[in-house]
């Protein structure tokens, strides 16, 4: 057998039959040497310690084996690990390469970023300069838009002073030549019926007066005249092509049927268009169209008498929205151009129809008057009752002008500023009534134990909410007062027609605010109501109505529920 050193150099391994016969020799000549000399010893010490040493040396000889076969695994692993070495001596060699080259993008890619840097350091440069530029630019613009302000208020100051002329120019004719309005008419009277014979049609267009909309003179007991209403339960048209020295151009037929109905509904459904309904915003726009289609531009013309805020907002309304649908009628074959006025004219009949569906809870009570034998003296007093101070609003306007159309107490509707006068006219004779029927109805209250404006003075909170109730209830809807805690800001719900109502009752001495109002309509949310309401015995301040308007939250302040009372009570 070989083996290795600690330093690795081999040496031989005496085979184990060589070896066994060297100790017997030795053992030999060692026992002859003694027994040569004399020195005898026990035979048997002799034989166990030459047992042992030979036992001793087998186990040295094993370990020197087991040894050995350990070097062997060690220099197999010796190998493996010198390969593994090699391997990563490679690898190494491999990443100091890709690290040179990293190093070499990093600093090309300095250089790019340096130069980068640079740019953007120009570019801030120019930036800045270019705001400076702005500013000084904005500060002209500020100051144009100030010229131009301040023209419009001047343009604005002479047109009123030239409507004022005219107006007093129209006073002075009628009041020298009392046939003035006779031949005005009949001079309106002929055009038309020149143009109908002309036409040779069933064409809803008629002349329009010089103002833009139909006369409004009307005569005890306020029978409607012909030349005011041409045909019957027609809309006033005014387009372009119906005015004076344009009223002989043939012109193609606007058309009207159900599919444009539809489509009216569904824009007016998605769009405010509650200015229209606003007198001379129709005629504006007309005037307005026209203009541009000359010139082919979107350019804003002067303002027609009054209301130039709604006629500006209207315009505005057109150019953004309602002329992108009048292209899309024009695709599905309506004839638009030179009709603008006719298909305005709808648009604003579906205004109205919209606002009437709105409002008929609120004048629920002039619904359930018996038409049949009421006449329109009574109408106007019951809707004068119902809006109290508010008969100048459009909105009430609009639903009294469709309720007459309805009942039969007008052919076709008038321009709300006409009707407007009608009512005005009317005030008079209802103040007087008024004050005859509370002088001869205030001892018959007294004697029937019905309550009046003044018994809420001495009522509490709850009380005053429990009166509400019952006054609810005999205007048509279904009320019933909340739970005394916890009620979120509202004290009655009611219901009609669908709708749910939340209603704070405020029975104050002095102004309620704006916390009424806001209460209400968290209230509404938490119910679940459709319309949030505040009735009170007082006033509101500025700030409460003008809240209230931004949230759609019906007010009823003293005035209001002094006049419901008195119409529950009659």
């Amino acid at each position: 057998m070989q083996g290795t050193d600690k330093k690795g150099s081999k040496q031989k391994v005496v085979p184990k039959t060589q070896f066994s016969s060297c100790i017997w020799g030795y053992l030999t000549y060692t026992y002859k040497v003694k027994l040569h000399r004399g020195k005898v010893t026990s035979l048997f010490n002799f034989i166990k310690e030459a047992t042992n040493a030979v036992i001793t040396k087998k186990e040295n000889l094993k370990i020197i084996e087991d040894s050995n076969e350990k070097i062997e695994e060690v220099d197999k692993k010796l190998v493996v690990l010198n390969a593994n070495v090699s391997i990563a001596n490679q690898t190494l060699d491999n990443l100091e390469k890709k690290k040179e080259k990293l190093n070499t993008d990093i600093k090309n890619k300095e250089k790019v970023l340096q130069t980068l840097k640079q740019q953007e350091s120009k570019i801030m440069t120019d930036k800045w300069n270019l705001e400076q530029e702005i500013e000084v630019l904005n500060k002209k613009h500020q100051e144009l838009l100030q010229i131009n302000k301040d023209m419009e208020q001047e343009i604005d100051k002479k047109e009123s002073k030239i409507s004022y002329l005219n107006e007093e120019i129209n006073l002075l004719e009628e009041s020298q030549d009392p046939d003035y309005k006779k031949r005005k008419s009949a001079a309106r009277l002929c055009s038309a019926l020149k143009t109908l014979v002309e036409e040779g049609d069933n064409t809803d267009w008629y002349c329009v007066g010089d103002k833009g909309n139909v006369p409004s003179e009307f005569s005890y007991p306020y029978l409607i005249d012909l030349g005011k209403k041409i045909k019957k339960n027609v809309h006033p048209i005014n387009t372009p092509q119906t005015r004076k020295s344009d009223i002989l151009k043939k012109l193609p037929k606007p058309k009207r049927d159900k599919k444009l109905d539809d489509l009216m509904e569904k824009f007016n459904d998605n769009y405010n268009c509650y200015n229209l309904i606003i007198p001379t915003v129709i005629d504006h726009l007309i005037e307005c169209i026209d203009k541009n289609n000359r010139i082919n531009n979107w350019i804003y013309t002067q303002h027609l008498g009054g209301y130039s805020a709604a006629q500006s907002e209207a315009w505005d309304f057109y150019k953004n929205d309602v002329s992108i649908f009048f292209k899309l009628l024009t695709q599905k074959d309506y004839p638009i151009e030179k009709n603008e006025g006719f298909y305005l004219e709808i648009l604003k009949e579906k205004v109205l129809e919209k606002n009437y569906r709105e409002l008929e809870d609120e004048f629920y009570l002039l619904l359930q008057l018996d038409t049949n034998n009421g006449t329109i003296e009574e109408v106007i007093h019951l809707f004068i009752d119902i809006v109290g101070s508010e008969v100048d609003k459009f909105k009430y306007l609009g639903f009294l002008n469709i309720f007459l159309v309805n009942k039969g107490y007008i052919e076709s509707v008038f321009e709300l500023d006409d009707l407007y006068e009608l009512v005005k006219e009317e005030l008079e004779n209802y103040e007087v009534l008024k004050l005859e029927r509370e002088l001869f109805k205030s001892q018959e209250l007294v004697k029937e134990n019905k309550l009046t404006f003044k018994n809420i003075e001495q009522m509490t909170g709850v009380e005053f909410e429990y009166f509400l109730v019952e006054l609810l209830q005999n205007i048509g809807y279904r009320a019933e007062v909340t739970k005394t805690s916890g009620d979120q800001g509202v004290d009655i719900i009611a219901k009609k027609q669908g709708k749910i109502y939340a209603i704070q009752a405020k029975r104050y001495t002095g102004s309620v605010g704006n916390k009424a109002v806001q209460e209400v309509v968290s209230g509404k949310e938490f119910y679940g109501a459709d319309i949030s309401w505040v009735i009170t015995n007082s006033s509101f301040t500025p700030s409460a109505v003008n809240l209230a308007s931004k949230t759609n939250t019906l007010l009823w302040d003293g005035t209001k529920l002094k006049n419901m009372i008195e119409i529950v009570n009659v």
